[in-house]
């Protein structure tokens, strides 16, 4: 028989209620919603849309070599320890996304600039594949002075 146990609600200060509280993401547009948080910096909206953050972002590739369960900790660190090895130009991730680690390798902002990482990837870990996640641009950056550095 399943128990039902109460838990206990936060609630924002009577005063901030209008600074946080939001209609549900999926109402407002793209550009409704920059409005919004911009006005409002403390909204739930900016943590239930990826696009408001303060970190600047878009939607790219990534090549996903590895997905396992919470039990997996060591196995997802000793994977992305061998691709740095193997790929040090390339940004690896271990991500814990319940209930599973994942570790995911490179920025990418398109499937065909991934392609080339993707088919040396596929001969060491043969199911990784492609999938869309959220590239920081400050990531590309630290990538692009890394090349400049190098070219000089």
């Amino acid at each position: 028989m399943s128990v039902i146990r109460p838990f206990k609600g936060v609630r924002p200060a009577e005063k901030l209620v209008e600074e946080i509280a939001a209609l549900p993401y999926d109402v407002y547009s793209t550009e409704e919603a920059r409005v919004v948080v911009s006005d409002k910096p403390n909204s739930f909206l900016k943590i239930d849309r990826a696009e408001n953050s303060d970190v600047p972002s878009f939607q790219g590739y990534r090549i996903q070599i590895f997905s396992g369960g919470g039990r997996d900790r060591e196995k997802a660190s000793s994977i992305r320890e061998d691709l740095q090895k193997r790929f040090p130009k390339e940004r690896v991730y271990v991500k814990y996304q319940a209930p599973d680690f994942r570790v995911r390798i490179g920025n990418f902002r398109n499937k065909f600039e991934a392609m080339h990482l993707y088919k040396q990837c596929v001969k060491i870990y043969p199911y990784c594949y492609l999938v869309k996640d959220q590239i920081n641009l400050v990531d590309l950056e630290v990538e692009e002075k890394i090349e400049l550095e190098e070219i000089e």
